[in-house]
């Protein structure tokens, strides 16, 4: 399943702040349907992306940057999508982010203005060990296979020592 940040926003307005929680793989696709308000009143206002290609840039700090491709799903609807890189979903943090829009012909550019990235901690330790019911159900058989070996070598001191009453082993089996 996969589960996507919607935004609709202004391509010259603000983009609101996206949350996300760390490690968290069903909530890393960001979609935006882009709108031109400077466009006049009597035309869609749909930010048109045919031919155009979409960039999302990430600034990891110390001048360092993620660059994500997006998926121009509907270029007359001007929907673009982008899948957050892991890299940056693994870590907690607040990330400034913009998207950069190129189109085809001449490469001009319109971006849009800045905005945040949370990436929320996750409760979840990936090198602690998890309570399964399989994990319970290994936890008992080590339990009773380490009784039932104590039993053994006890049975087996008292056979060596001759202390095990008649009858207790019978055609070398030890009831």
């Amino acid at each position: 399943m996969q589960d996507f940040i919607s935004i609709k926003t202004d391509i010259n307005g603000t983009i609101p702040s996206v949350t996300v929680k760390q490690f968290d793989t069903n909530s890393r696709f960001l979609h935006l349907t882009l709108s031109d308000g400077d466009l006049p009143e009597d035309y869609n206002k749909i930010f048109e992306m045919s031919g155009c290609a979409a960039r999302l840039l990430v600034s990891l700090g110390h001048d360092r940057y993620e660059y994500v491709d997006g998926e121009i799903a509907d270029a007359e609807g001007g929907i673009v999508t982008f899948l957050l890189p892991g890299s940056v979903t693994q870590r907690a943090g607040i990330y400034l982010c913009e998207i950069r829009i190129t189109e085809p012909v001449g490469g001009a550019l319109i971006s849009t203005k800045p905005f945040t990235l949370k990436v929320e901690d996750s409760i979840q330790a990936d090198d602690a060990i998890e309570a399964t019911p399989q994990l319970s159900a290994l936890e008992n058989a080590l339990r009773t296979v380490g009784s039932l070996n104590s039993r053994m070598n006890a049975l087996t001191a008292m056979a060596d020592s001759g202390e095990l009453p008649a009858g207790t082993v019978d055609a070398g089996v030890i009831e």
